[in-house]
């Protein structure tokens, strides 16, 4: 049985229903409270630059230029994410208040991809 991918802020509360929490963040509080840390799937500085920074890309052109440099290569950290949500929940976090907008939302959309392969 899978178990709930989901995702949220860091500024959102802590909650058992979390699972394990999964940090998707390249620099953090080190005051974050989660359980394991997923480096290989942050967004490269580039990107972060010109969509977060100088606001220079669209959400769209983020998406793709974040499959392609670092989701599609990092298919094992996918596979792993997807080994442990059944096992648990796990809950994918960032500092962003809204997933809709967020990497985390494309990392968790990978993951489900996977569980229905």
């Amino acid at each position: 049985m899978n178990h709930k991918i989901q995702t949220k802020s860091f500024s959102e509360k802590k909650r058992k229903s979390d699972g394990i929490r999964v940090c998707v963040m390249r620099r953090f509080d080190p005051a974050y409270d989660f359980d394991c840390w997923f480096p290989c799937l942050v967004p490269t500085e580039e990107l972060v630059t010109a969509y977060v920074k100088e606001k220079t890309m669209s959400w769209k052109t983020f998406s793709k230029q974040y499959k392609r440099k670092v989701l599609d290569k990092q298919k094992i950290a996918i596979q792993s994410l997807v080994k442990m949500s059944e096992a648990t929940n796990i809950t994918l976090l960032c500092w962003e208040k809204d997933e809709a907008q967020c990497h985390r939302v494309l990392i968790k959309n990978a993951c489900l991809k996977e569980q229905s392969s």
